[in-house]
């Protein structure tokens, strides 16, 4: 009785988190689940000294639905990447600060506000003002190359 009583509150508990959430993944995800508590209810009222039974039903259940419905989130919810921090710094523009010398380990570009490093992707020495493209980074420092001079910084 116990068991049933735990496997209701389960499926009240994952029915109500597939209504009231605002994430169509979620909402998914716990009505896969819900699918699986439901059958373990179900078992449950053969009794409970069948608890293995009721779990592995449980699992079976919400694995069915998660093999079954996984495709069509995969393709009805896009992913959405949203880069950050250093990842979004590639492809952006900066003017050079102080001029690149990839031999004499000097050069400074400033973006968005902030003063990086810089290095020459090619090795070849950059001036001060050339607005660059960067490429890379590594560690504090920003792998980049001139872009041609109808480009600005921004």
């Amino acid at each position: 009785m116990l068991l049933t009583i735990i496997w209701a509150v389960v499926l009240v508990g994952l029915v109500l988190a597939a209504v009231l959430a605002e994430n169509e993944v979620i909402t998914r995800v716990a009505v896969w689940f819900a699918a699986g508590a439901a059958a373990a209810l179900v078992i449950s009222f053969l009794g409970d000294q069948l608890v293995w039974l009721q779990v592995i039903v449980f699992c079976l259940v919400a694995g069915i639905f998660l093999f079954l419905l996984r495709p069509m989130i995969r393709k009805n919810v896009p992913l959405k990447l949203q880069y950050t921090n250093v990842e979004a710094i590639p492809g952006k523009y900066a003017p050079v600060t102080v001029a690149i010398d990839n031999i004499a380990g000097v050069g400074e570009v400033k973006l968005d506000g902030m003063v990086w490093m810089a290095r020459s992707t090619d090795g070849q020495p950059i001036e001060e003002g050339t607005v660059v493209c960067i490429h890379h980074v590594e560690g504090v420092k920003l792998f980049v190359f001139p872009v041609a001079e109808e480009f600005t910084a921004g």
